[in-house]
């Protein structure tokens, strides 16, 4: 299963980053397309977060265990930027609710205050 976290932040609700564990468990390796799903996803944000922004989000990855986690220092951000981060952001989760919500037994995502 994949276990996605969205690290929300207590004071505001914004959020500040995420992490994503496992596999999905839908197909073999390269053809789950949930996988594939979570994984476009969430590495597009990232790719959105640094080269659309030019935000240096604390990034850490393995592949083979299907870990991804991205973090966002609210304090390093300026507000404007922290407003187009949270667009990609809450988009990502929008979209990552979506695929739990359809493959229930392969995603879940949860919300935990930072």
């Amino acid at each position: 299963m994949v276990r996605v976290e969205l690290h929300r932040l207590r004071d505001d609700g914004t959020l500040a980053g995420f992490v994503v564990r496992g596999h999905a468990g839908r197909g073999y390796r390269g053809t789950d397309i949930v996988c594939a799903g979570v994984s476009a996803l969430t590495t597009a944000t990232v790719l959105g977060l640094q080269a659309r922004l030019g935000l240096e989000p604390e990034v850490e990855k393995d592949g083979d265990e299907g870990y991804l986690r991205c973090g966002l220092d609210p304090k390093a951000v300026p507000p404007e930027l922290w407003a187009r981060a949270q667009d990609l952001l809450e988009t990502m989760a929008l979209a990552l609710r979506q695929i739990a919500e359809d493959y229930p037994k392969n995603v879940r995502v949860e919300e935990v205050a930072v």
